[in-house]
């Protein structure tokens, strides 16, 4: 990353820092917003190797070379009797994978050598994204060359995400990379088909049922697919930076008359950085020499369909606003990218990262206990509504 991002993070810690050292609460519109719209602004003006494509280029092709080595040197073991077969593809999911962040992050992937899943709800949108993907590909012979499929997931029905898990596990055996990318944003209050309220349900407890139920995967794959540069599955976690602005406050999600669209997204995002900071301590818990690693991160301010429910975007003119100073979603999946495929995060796990970097959570998110709390309450809230 360039002295853009490491500039605009920097003051970032500055004035976090500065605000939890007077016990101020972190208002995220008077720091974050304005270091982001200036960050988008100035992001927009970069031209060649800087701009955001040539940036995803270059994760993608030094994937690819070590990939490409990787083949070499296993074509040389088997020569001299050593192993037998050919390099496994690895594998990968996205969810919300048929526009915005998922579709950039899912073509990178595909172009890297991936088998991708676009796990989406919209089997129509998610085969469009399929037919833009392999668009004008000319690696299509290659031996080393991606594939997509689109597998049907509804993150806001148990049944749905059981489903998608045996049915990827029926086709499968192995899991490189999960991206959990899928969700909504002020959203008016609804439900999940459980009956959980619509921003927890689906950006937290759907890919928390769905991350738990595939974990033994990505765990497999550590270990019987050691293959030189894919040892190292990884769980992706699209968070935001809104969690630095809300309370840990369980009630927003169980008291209806609580209810406020953008503060229960703010609170489901605090919940997907918690959440990847503890899967990560369990798993380093559980075994000390884990693979596995877990993330989370904020795309930045991206004009994307998760802001289809805020009432302004209706306005042409305030579209037009968004379109200039919010990020297209090929910058917003740079960070994603970076996580799935470079080798500078390769042993990296349970951090927080924006603009590519790693940064600290809130406070909040920092606190082991609320950790522990998260996840107990999420269990409980599967448990008693579940069919």
């Amino acid at each position: 990353m360039g002295w853009l991002e490491v500039t605009t993070n920097f003051f970032r810690r500055i004035f976090l820092g500065l605000f939890e050292l007077l016990h101020i609460p972190t208002a995220e519109w008077i720091i974050g917003i304005p270091l982001e719209i200036k960050y988008n602004i100035f992001s927009k003006l970069k031209f060649g190797r800087f701009s955001a494509q040539s940036q995803i280029d270059q994760y993608v092709e030094k994937f690819k070379a070590k990939r490409k080595q990787s083949r070499l040197q296993q074509k040389g073991d088997e020569e001299m009797g050593g192993v037998d077969g050919i390099l496994p593809k690895p594998v990968a999911i996205v969810t919300g994978a048929s526009s915005g962040i998922g579709y950039e992050t899912a073509k990178a992937l595909v172009e890297a050598g991936f088998c991708t899943v676009l796990a989406c709800r919209n089997e129509s949108a998610a085969v469009n994204a399929i037919h833009m993907i392999n668009k004008n590909r000319k690696d299509i012979e290659d031996p080393d060359a991606g594939v997509c499929e689109f597998m049907e997931l509804d993150l806001t029905s148990f049944s749905s995400i059981s489903k998608f898990i045996y049915t990827f596990k029926a086709k499968y055996d192995r899991l490189d990379v999960l991206v959990n990318n899928a969700g909504l944003a002020g959203s008016p209050y609804n439900t999940t088909t459980e009956g959980i309220e619509i921003h927890f349900g689906t950006n937290h407890i759907g890919h928390f049922i769905l991350t738990n139920g595939l974990l033994d995967m990505l765990k497999t794959t550590s270990i019987e697919f050691a293959d030189g540069i894919n040892n190292n599955p990884r769980i992706i976690i699209v968070a935001s930076a809104v969690h630095y602005d809300v309370t840990y406050d369980k009630e927003l999600v169980t008291d209806r008359s609580k209810y406020k669209p953008f503060k229960n997204y703010q609170f489901s995002k605090l919940a997907n950085v918690m959440y990847a900071n503890e899967l990560s301590r369990r798993l380093y818990e559980e075994d000390s020499k884990n693979k596995v690693t877990v993330n989370s991160l904020h795309p930045g301010i991206v004009y994307t369909n998760a802001t289809r429910h805020f009432s302004m975007v209706k306005y042409a003119v305030i579209r037009a606003l968004c379109l200039a100073l919010f990020l297209h979603p090929r910058a917003g999946a740079l960070t994603t990218i970076k996580l799935a495929l470079s080798d500078e995060v390769n042993d990296i796990s349970g951090k927080y990262f924006e603009r590519g970097l790693e940064l600290a959570p809130s406070k909040i998110a920092q606190d082991q206990e609320n950790w522990s709390d998260l996840w107990l309450f999420t269990e409980e809230l599967i448990a008693s509504n579940s069919a």
